[in-house]
């Protein structure tokens, strides 16, 4: 696997790290790469180590399996219900702009999507973070 962003609207490590996650978030994400073709998601599904180091790091508040990045379905199969998203901008520098971010999160409120913005956090003001709401079913509310 690729392990560096491209640009342009197809992603091919976005592609790999959306492929983990619910197909809720995956059309919502992929909706979104559409209009913003410098988005990237810098994490989906979360492993053990990876969870463990974003609590470490105080870049979660909960351990592993309490994020929503680590949702596994029972068949054991990951599917994460969260996605941590960034810009690359015009120079190739990856950007975590709070701005965008919340407007993104304009968005999906007029448009009444059953996604919650980390940038709404009490405690943890997670501006990249975007999770589906809990139980929402893989065919609820069209995207796209």
């Amino acid at each position: 696997m690729n392990t560096t962003h491209k640009d342009g609207i197809e992603c091919p490590l976005c592609s790999y790290r959306v492929l983990s996650s619910h197909p809720y978030l995956v059309r919502w994400y992929l909706a979104k790469k559409s209009s913003y073709i410098n988005l990237h998601i810098s994490y989906a599904w979360r492993s053990k180590e990876d969870q463990d180091r974003a609590y470490s790091e105080h870049k979660s508040l909960v351990k592993w399996p309490k994020s929503k990045h680590n949702f596994v379905r029972s068949d054991g199969t990951p599917e994460s219900r969260a996605l941590d998203l960034f810009q690359i901008d015009e120079d190739y520098c990856a950007r975590f702009s709070p701005s965008f971010m919340s407007k993104l999160n304009d968005e999906n409120k007029k448009e009444s999507l059953a996604i919650r913005w980390g940038g709404d956090f009490k405690g943890l003001n997670d501006y990249c973070h975007f999770e589906i709401w809990d139980n929402v079913p893989p065919s609820v509310i069209p995207i796209g």
